[in-house]
Formats: structure tokens, sequence, C-alpha cells
């Protein structure tokens, strides 16, 4: 009898502990599904690539609270004057300070870069004229200061005659007394591709073994 009562119990108890572990009844306290499974709509999609537009705009590597301004007018006819020289071949030694550089992918004298002496002797040879715009006469614009430096200012340099040429920048520092200290002629801004470089490489030529020479010394003419 006591055997019997004990087993009632036990399944009673059994029961009641599997009706406590129902889902159903978990359903009140369960946790409601993380905000990322959930699907977005249209307009939060909006939001966020909005969002993340304005925070890529606002990365430290972008100096956004740089204006480009205009350079000094008296720097622009300096750069004008040197650049007029060295097309035509005029010595200007009264643009140049005493330290002033220049430098080009173009080599000029065998070299890329070239001291004050070095340098009016190759605009008064026309040697600075023939390495760099031996193929068109050049176009110069775009004249800009550099907002990190007011003592340097930018343009670009493209064919007069060859629009389709790809541009070159250039840029020229002064000093106090509004001399050139350094004169850079850079290379093309574009490089544009050509299909020899596109083109795959050429299949390596076949292995010429016994059997192929003797095929080839008994062919056919």
């Amino acid at each position: 009898m006591v055997r019997a009562t004990t087993l009632a119990f036990l399944a009673a108890t059994t029961c009641l502990s599997t009706r406590a572990l129902a889902p159903e009844s978990l359903a009140p306290f369960s946790k409601p599904p993380h905000p990322a499974a959930m699907p977005l709509e249209p307009a939060d999609c909006a939001v966020l690539a909005s969002a993340r537009r304005a925070a890529l705009g606002s990365h430290a590597i972008f100096a956004a609270e740089l204006e480009p301004s205009p350079p000094a007018p008296q720097l622009v006819e300096r750069c004008r004057d040197l650049l007029v020289a060295c097309w035509h071949g005029v010595d200007r030694p009264e643009l140049l300070s005493s330290a002033f550089a220049f430098s080009s992918p173009a080599r000029v004298r065998g070299r890329v870069s070239l001291d004050a002496a070095a340098f009016r002797a190759a605009c008064a040879s026309l040697e600075l004229r023939d390495a760099l715009w031996a193929g068109a006469t050049p176009a110069f614009y775009g004249f800009a200061a550099d907002p990190l430096d007011a003592a340097t200012v930018t343009f670009l340099v493209r064919g007069a005659r060859d629009r389709a040429a790809p541009p070159r920048l250039g840029s020229m520092s002064f000093d106090a007394a509004d001399r050139v200290t350094a004169l850079t002629l850079g290379k093309p801004l574009v490089d544009a591709p050509t299909a020899e470089r596109d083109a795959p490489p050429p299949p390596p030529p076949p292995r010429r073994g016994l059997a192929t020479r003797v095929r080839a010394l008994f062919a056919a003419p």
C-alpha cells in the first residue's frame, strides 16, 4: 500500500513539473527577438545609409574645413614669369632664390633634379623646354593656393594641341621675398591603359622533344 502511494505521488509531481515547463507557460517570460534579426524597412535602410555617408565624410583623413582659396596675385604672376622664361629660354635670375631646386620625372641633362645654376643654364639653352615639352606646346591652368601652405601654388599643365593627353601637376614654392624656392613638374595624373599592357602574356613556346624533332624532320614540305 505504501509502495503504491509513493508511485502515485511521484507521477503527480512529474506531471506538474512537465506542465510548469511547457513552452506556452514560458511564453510570457521569453526574450524578444534581437533587433538585428528583424527585417529593416526601406526608410530605415535609407536613414542608415545617410548616416554612414555622413560618418565617412567627416573622417579624420579628410580636411573638410580647409576650403580652397585663390592664390595671391603676385605669386601667380611670378609663376607665369618663370614658366614663360622656361618656354622662351630667357634667364631670369631675379625670380629664383639662392636655395632654388627643380625636380621632374623627365631627365634634364641626365638628372631629375637641378640646382639654380644648372636650371638657369638648361632654360637658356632650351634643354629644359625640349625635355619637358618636346611633343606639344604646353597649356598651364588651374592655379590654386595650397590650404596648408600659403607660400605654395599648384597648377596643371597639358599639351595645348593634345587635349586627350593626361594633365600634369606642377607646383612652385616661394620665400618671404616672393622668390621661387622650388619648382616641380610631375608625371601625368592619369596613366591611361594601353592595349599592349592590357593584352595577356603570350603562351610559352611548345617543348621540342626528340619525337617532335623527328616528326618535323620527316614532315612533307
